[in-house]
């Protein structure tokens, strides 16, 4: 749904799809890679409400490997709160859109 929902927006808007998915061989996965030139976005999607550290772990995986930034970096969750964290950035599902301004 979170990833139907960002490519119904980023369309609506007059732009062409930028996410990927991403699994390398030993398993670790990024569930929605967004390319921006140069930059990649990493977004994790989880469906619980509660946080929990082990949310990042894909994330934190991904950023050890990558040359991106710390800003780059996102979880998208069940609940409704945005904030930001050592991790990443941590949006509540229905605030997919932010994805787009970043």
């Amino acid at each position: 749904m979170v990833v139907a929902e960002y490519l119904k927006l980023r369309f609506h808007a007059g732009m062409r799809s930028n996410a990927y998915f991403w699994r390398d061989n030993a398993g670790h996965e990024i569930d929605l890679l967004l390319e921006e030139g140069a930059d990649l976005r990493a977004v994790e999607i989880k469906s619980g409400e509660t946080l929990h550290e082990d949310f990042f772990r894909g994330l934190q995986y991904f950023k050890r490997i990558s040359a991106q930034p710390d800003e780059h970096f996102f979880l998208v969750y069940g609940g409704s709160r945005c904030q930001s964290r050592k991790h990443g950035h941590v949006l509540g599902w229905r605030h997919i859109a932010n994805l787009l301004r970043v």
